[in-house]
């Protein structure tokens, strides 16, 4: 993480802050996300998959508790970097892998054999 995106980092470590961003870009500038309804959450995600492990560590993570319970990722770029798509897109395939893995746990499947 660079200089600039430390700056940034602290910067949004105010939920209040957070929360504007978010209703700006997503919500027309209507507060929809609430500084009360944020709660800080793991930034780090890993994958272990045999030799294919991989660590991403997203600039700011939040929980939200609005309509749906979701998680709310900003990431910061301090110049034009085309591969961000690319770690934007690890980092959702290793959350919806977290989440599948919590799913199963929970909700274990059963399968049933009909003759």
């Amino acid at each position: 993480m660079g200089q600039r995106d430390l700056y940034q980092s602290d910067f949004y470590e105010d939920k209040n802050r957070f929360a504007d961003i978010f209703n700006g870009a997503l919500f027309k500038g209507k507060e929809v996300m609430k500084p009360e309804d944020l709660e800080t959450a793991d930034s780090v995600m890993v994958r272990l998959r045999g030799k294919n492990e991989k660590k991403v560590i997203c600039d700011k993570v939040c929980k939200w508790r609005g309509r749906y319970a979701s998680f709310v990722v900003l990431e910061n770029q301090s110049y034009i970097d085309y591969r961000m798509v690319l770690r934007v897109m690890e980092a959702e395939i290793i959350a919806y892998e977290r989440q599948r893995k919590f799913f199963l746990r929970c909700f274990p499947m059963h399968k049933i054999r009909i003759k």
